[in-house]
């Protein structure tokens, strides 16, 4: 599924089609910083009321912000085990 750039604009938590978690505003701003200089233009000029960006550069877009929100999950929760640790207690 393809998420519209004007989604991108939302605030507060809000779901993207491959995420298992919420995302913000936060990691749609770090996502765009990902793309390549072009990409990044074109987005931000359709956030200011510009053309939407191609298909292309809306997919980019989701993915990064999927990229983003992974990393993002992983660092607040850590295979380390930390649930395990609670557990053997």
């Amino acid at each position: 599924m393809i998420i519209r750039a004007h989604l991108m604009q939302a605030t507060g938590d809000f779901w993207v089609p491959g995420t298992r978690q919420t995302v913000n505003a936060e990691m749609v701003r770090r996502a765009v910083g990902l793309l390549p200089i072009h990409d990044r233009i074109a987005v931000l000029d359709y956030m200011d009321g510009g053309q939407e960006p191609g298909e292309r550069v809306v997919e980019l877009l989701r993915r990064l912000i999927v990229y983003v929100a992974e990393r993002e999950k992983e660092r607040r929760f850590p295979q380390s085990g930390e649930i395990r640790s609670i557990q053997n207690q």
